[in-house]
């Protein structure tokens, strides 16, 4: 999104929210345990915000957006260990402000700070603010909607913090069963806004599946190839190199699936996958996959939970036991082998 002489103000008042976070510090004060949402004024969608800083590493606020992004945030923490870094990076929903090194910024940002006049000086002092959304390379923001809610998110998280050192609130933890949300109470003018501290309880995040597989396709598989005794492996991750197709076109980070006979070690199959109607693409391959080899395996390892998730509902359709099983040696072969993609 350009920025113009309509949008300019709308702009500013983005980065000024920016930079008075920024000289606010609450970092030190508050660490990344501590969540808590801010209402859109126009859409209702809850933005839960976490403060970045405290680890001295990162500085800045990450804003997750609606439930899709609490659900990418409450994934992240709870399957840590479970996860590569990379997954846990490309598999985020949120909007972000990052205080960075002059050698951090890119030119988009530089263009950014003449257009608006700004100059900054100095360690993590420069705003850098992207979105992220699962798959894709992280993106100026592209709307002025998301411009002007990443404002009220800067300036409700210094409102929240300071109502929390002043004893008024208290900050959510992810445990607990109601967080904290800022509503506007008022929503006459924009720059007329007054906000309220609200418990609500926390969002209903249930992993649901976007498609069904085709019950016609898997009926038939499993009416004309037998059960076999046997099993299959399926690597599922993000390649580290972004794909830029067409220029000025958002990149994104393509997943790579390679199935592997388990008895003979060699590859089945192999496929590519953009952001873009993935999962109707990957159970199209998969049931073709079946037909080539001939038979519905046992069961079938899988490397990562995205490979888990993609194949949950293959579990119960077609009688087959899905093992998480990332420390298996093969997955550690493939890695070596394919150590140029991941």
């Amino acid at each position: 999104m350009r920025i113009t002489d309509q949008n300019q103000a709308r702009w500013e008042a983005l980065y000024n929210s920016a930079i008075e976070f920024r000289n606010f510090k609450p970092w030190n004060h508050f660490d990344d345990s501590y969540i808590f949402g801010v209402r859109d004024p126009w859409s209702d969608e809850i933005g839960w915000c976490v403060i970045m800083g405290n680890g001295g590493i990162v500085y800045g606020l990450a804003v997750y957006t609606g439930k899709a992004g609490f659900l990418s945030y409450e994934n992240m923490i709870y399957s840590f260990e479970e996860e590569d870094g990379l997954g846990i990076a490309l598999s985020q929903k949120c909007l972000k402000v990052e205080f960075d090194d002059r050698g951090d910024i890119e030119d988009t940002d530089r263009e950014i700070y003449e257009k608006l006049g700004l100059r900054f000086r100095g360690r993590n002092q420069y705003p850098v603010i992207r979105r992220s959304d699962p798959g894709y390379y992280p993106w100026p923001l592209e709307s002025e909607a998301e411009v002007v809610f990443l404002t009220h998110c800067l300036d409700q998280s210094i409102h929240a913090v300071q109502l929390a050192l002043a004893g008024k609130i208290t900050l959510s933890n992810m445990d607990d069963d109601e967080l904290l949300v800022m509503v506007p109470k008022s929503m006459e003018a924009e720059d007329t806004l007054t906000w309220d501290p609200v418990l609500m309880p926390r969002p209903e995040t249930e992993q649901t599946h976007q498609y069904v597989p085709d019950p016609f396709l898997v009926n038939r598989i499993k009416h004309e190839l037998p059960k076999k005794d046997a099993v299959l492996f399926l690597a599922l991750d993000f390649i580290a190199t972004p794909v830029q197709e067409y220029a000025e076109q958002r990149p994104f980070f393509p997943r790579l699936a390679l199935w592997v006979d388990g008895e003979s070690g060699l590859i089945a199959g192999n496929y590519t996958y953009a952001p873009q109607n993935i999962w109707k693409e990957f159970q199209a391959d998969f049931l073709e996959l079946i037909n080539k080899v001939g038979y519905i395996p046992e069961s079938i390892g899988i490397n990562s939970p995205m490979g888990m998730e993609f194949m949950d509902v293959y579990g119960d359709q077609l009688d087959v036991d899905l093992v998480y099983a990332p420390e298996h040696p093969l997955f550690a072969e493939l890695r070596s082998t394919f150590q140029q993609f991941f």
